[in-house]
């Protein structure tokens, strides 16, 4: 009887993820997802679950559990045992078992976190101070506990646009002629370093036994890369070799942010993880959008400093440098020392060919990729358009891209509430072409839990799915809006206001499709993993979205880029959108055969 009873408690572990959404709450999907369900259709109440104890069968509970704060979280549990027909390395197990924790950055950083045991400090003054891993905290103490971590999610944040209202009129002045190829260049190599070091920080980190001196470390690298890249312009240095020099060790800093996350991990208790987690993504995606808005209130810097000019061209990462060797002082003094094991990431994907069950993780991969190219896409052609263009100044510039940015943000804050609309609209249909009751079809969706041949796209994987393909089809219409407006311009000579504002609304509808990606295709991707590999094949997330960010701006500017009389033409202008969306409608194809492929797997 203890047997079973240790069995049917190690089989009831799901597989969550956590996104941030503008709510009191925390929207937790587990394996399979559900949506938030208001009108109690997608399972038993409480009371009825306590009663029921069939290992097998999977077994939904929506519950509202209010805390003494006032907080309340929308939870989602799923009991996901195996069947026995489903051997020991079977990779879809993932969907059933192995409770983890799956986070996506809006800069495209990832991270998988196992539960971790509770560290709690054993010192009598600190063990009073902290709440038993039974009592969970307020988000106003986990806030003060986390805030000086939470510093580096926004510095990278606002590192990783703070620049881009000003870098092409910056490159400019040193290199007047090509200054789109080095725009590509620059933003290329910055994210070639990430992909490298995000692959290898981890296990940098494991071997020096410390998280918090690593971090460190890497804040250091971005103030002295943003310091550099100041100090590129006539007067001082005057080469473009400064400025690439000066993004790359931004770039090694920035691959680092996981190192941040894993440090939430092991510093929280299991009760306050999600929250602490949470937290730090949603500072990350605000600093993202106040990156811009910095730009424009420092580039007001006009001074002279010998024959050196610091301007809006330069003053924005001049103020940034600063802040960042600020910032690691901070953590040197005040963060905690810890440490924990990390793999190298290279032996578990070898592992994972070998077994020969890479399928739905590769298309996973392929729509990350798609995703990423596009997003990448936006982040190149919005300050090279604005300023050569249409001539915009920086703080014009600084300005519009803060809103394409913010529209971004509302996405990721909104995905939530787009994948209850269209789980409950397609479950309507559903009933209504089949015949059958949405009751009934929720309790079908319960037997099989979730993953079966029919993967029905109202609840469960397809659910996911589903919001991925709607997301890619919404990126689409950006990228259309985008090719319109530049039709218009050349074709008929449209005025500069309504081009540029077509462009521009296309450019957000993209980032909010992106943001929504960004909530979905990790949480997929782990899924897809086997459970024994999973966390060690969280970088290979990261990596891909950084090689989109590699490829977008080359091969764009390769194909948008002057012409050999120093002229643009239409056509090579609408090529470069014409294949970001092509690779655009890529992800919808990869999303759906995300499906198709799960669908047939565990029907076998």
């Amino acid at each position: 009887m203890k047997s079973d009873n240790k069995s049917q408690t190690q089989s009831n572990k799901s597989s969550t993820s956590v996104q941030a959404n503008n709510r009191n709450d925390i929207a937790i999907q587990t394996s399979p997802a559900l949506y938030d369900n208001s009108d109690g259709l997608l399972g038993p109440s409480s009371t009825s679950l306590h009663q029921q104890h069939q290992p097998h069968q999977g077994v939904y509970l929506n519950r509202s559990n209010s805390h003494a704060d006032g907080r309340s979280r929308s939870v989602s549990f799923a009991s996901t045992a195996a069947p026995s027909r489903v051997s020991p390395n079977d990779p879809y197990a993932a969907f059933r078992s192995k409770s983890t924790i799956s986070l996506a950055l809006p800069t495209g950083d990832a991270i998988e976190v196992e539960d971790e045991p509770d560290q709690l400090p054993e010192h009598k003054e600190s063990r009073e101070k902290t709440p038993s891993p039974q009592q969970p905290s307020t988000r106003i103490q986990i806030f003060k506990r986390m805030c000086i971590i939470n510093l580096v999610a926004f510095s990278f944040g606002i590192d990783a646009t703070l620049w881009l209202p000003s870098v092409y009129s910056f490159i400019l002045t040193v290199r007047p002629n090509d200054a789109d190829k080095y725009l590509a260049v620059t933003q290329a190599v910055s994210a070639l370093a990430q992909l490298i070091v995000s692959l290898s920080i981890g296990v940098f980190a494991a071997k020096v036994r410390s998280l918090k001196w690593t971090i460190v470390v890497c804040i250091s690298l971005s103030f002295a890369g943003n310091f550099l890249y100041s100090c590129a312009g006539v007067g001082a240095i005057g080469n473009v070799g400064a400025i690439i020099g000066g993004r790359i060790l931004c770039g090694v800093a920035s691959g680092s942010s996981g190192l941040a996350m894993g440090f939430i991990a092991i510093s929280t208790a299991n009760v306050d993880r999600l929250e602490a987690l949470s937290q730090y993504r949603t500072y990350a995606g605000i600093a993202l959008v106040l990156g811009p808005a910095l730009n424009a209130l420092f580039g007001l810097i006009d001074v002279q400093i010998g024959n050196y000019q610091v301007n809006e061209n330069n003053a924005p990462t001049y103020c940034s440098s600063f802040i960042m060797a600020f910032l690691s002082i901070l953590l040197a003094v005040f963060l905690s020392n810890k440490t924990k094991p990390a793999p190298n990431p290279i032996l578990p994907a070898i592992e994972f060919f070998r077994r020969g069950h890479y399928g739905p993780s590769l298309i996973i991969l392929c729509s990350m990729l798609s995703s990423s190219y596009v997003s990448a896409l936006i982040l190149y052609v919005l300050p090279d358009r604005l300023s050569s263009f249409w001539g915009f100044s920086t703080g014009v510039q600084a300005g519009l891209q803060t809103a394409v940015y913010a529209a971004g943000l509302i996405g990721s804050l909104l995905s939530s509430y787009i994948r209850d609309g269209l789980g409950r609209l397609v479950l309507k249909i559903t009933s209504w072409k089949v015949g059958v009751d949405r009751v009934t079809l929720l309790e079908r969706a319960k037997t099989d839990g979730g993953v079966s041949a029919g993967a029905p796209l109202y609840t469960g994987i397809g659910l996911e799915i589903l919001l991925g393909i709607v997301s890619f089809m919404w990126v689409s219409l950006g990228l259309i809006a985008m090719m319109i407006s530049f039709g218009c311009d050349f074709a008929y000579d449209s005025s500069q206001a309504g081009t540029a504002a077509g462009f521009l609304i296309g450019c957000a509808i993209v980032m909010v499709g992106y943001n929504i990606q960004a909530a979905v295709l990790p949480t997929l991707f782990s899924k897809s993993l086997p459970n024994d590999l999973r966390v060690s094949l969280t970088p290979w997330y990261g990596a891909t979205v950084a090689m989109g960010k590699i490829l977008a701006p080359l091969i764009t500017e390769a194909i948008t880029g002057a012409t050999p009389t120093g002229g643009r033409t239409g056509g090579n202008q609408l090529g470069g959108y014409a294949l970001a969306l092509g690779v655009s409608a890529i992800g919808v194809v990869t999303t759906y055969w995300v499906k198709y492929h799960l669908s047939h797997a565990t029907a076998s």
